[in-house]
């Protein structure tokens, strides 16, 4: 029932919020807009995924306790804990399906999102786009303002070259500036209105450069849709592949750590949702105690 009632408030705040954002956009209609907040929802979904089972469990419980039912199973000899168990087991394992097989998913569809969105809309995704890639004997840094995904063409273009040396420690050797950057199958950008300056200050002009690269295509768009974290079995490779080319691994660390604590979680919220609703309805405060759960139910969530 919880599920259902906050997937329903996901879905129509969603949708409202989308109609009045591409409200602008006369390419969007308002099927594109549902189709949007339809790919959305397992990733707003997952965010909300501990209150959903606290919710559930809560009002699930509560209504026993209205019918007198915990009552019956008290008296019959079970203890707590032995009705309590197949809950706690059931949110345990519904936390582990939805690390293993539900956030690829999630992630999948708002991946999938992204990229309609960024057919649909402006020719241009403007964002800041960092990439990095190198050797054992050099490191380049690249960042752009724009990125076209049709002509794989990255604008307003910088690129910081470093060499390597014996201590590891990174040296400055030049920057690369140009008014844009096409990827080219070869494994080549070819650079156009191209400024070099080296460590001496001396300015080079070219119209045309080519330089060598280990980007690709799926780079850019990862780089681009930075804040679509990737699935629970791609995770650690991303993890490791940031961590060789130098960038901070802080929020991919933090999320592969949410997932793997899920389960937990959702078992912590299981037991909180039964501590505050086990309770008979003759002793009072049973109002007071389901507000508690809740608030103890958002601390917990936002100090994890």
């Amino acid at each position: 029932m919880s599920f259902t009632v906050i997937s329903s408030l996901i879905i129509l705040v969603d949708y409202v919020e989308g109609t009045r954002k591409f409200s602008t956009n006369s390419d969007i209609t308002s099927i594109t807009v549902f189709i949007f907040t339809l790919l959305r929802t397992p990733q707003l979904l997952e965010e909300t995924l501990p209150f959903i089972v606290l919710f559930g469990i809560m009002g699930t419980l509560h209504n026993f306790n209205q019918k007198n039912e915990l009552i019956v199973l008290r008296a019959a000899g079970l203890s707590v804990w032995k009705f309590l168990s197949p809950i706690i087991i059931i949110s345990g394992l519904f936390g582990i399906l939805w690390s293993t097989f539900l956030n690829p998913l999630a992630s999948h569809s708002s991946s999938t999102q992204s990229e309609i969105l960024n057919k649909l809309g402006s020719e241009f995704e403007t964002t800041d786009i960092w990439l990095r890639e190198g050797s054992q004997k050099n490191k380049v840094i690249i960042h752009a303002e724009k990125y076209n995904e049709a002509t794989k063409t990255i604008f307003d273009v910088t690129y910081f070259i470093f060499d390597i040396d014996t201590g590891d420690e990174l040296k400055f050797v030049s920057r690369i500036d140009a008014s844009k950057a096409i990827l080219l199958k070869s494994g080549y950008w070819q650079l156009h209105d191209v400024k070099e300056i080296d460590t001496h200050g001396l300015i080079k002009q070219k119209n045309t450069m080519s330089f060598a690269t280990t980007v690709t295509d799926i780079d850019l768009i990862n780089s681009m849709h930075k804040k679509n974290f990737p699935s629970f079995w791609e995770i650690t490779n991303e993890i490791r592949k940031r961590e060789n080319n130098g960038f901070s691994i802080v929020l991919l660390d933090i999320k592969y750590n949410e997932l793997l604590s899920l389960p937990l979680m959702l078992i912590a919220m299981s037991i909180l949702a039964a501590c505050v609703t086990l309770n008979h309805s003759r002793q009072g405060n049973t109002a007071k105690l389901i507000v508690l759960g809740v608030l103890l139910g958002f601390a917990i969530y936002i100090s994890n």
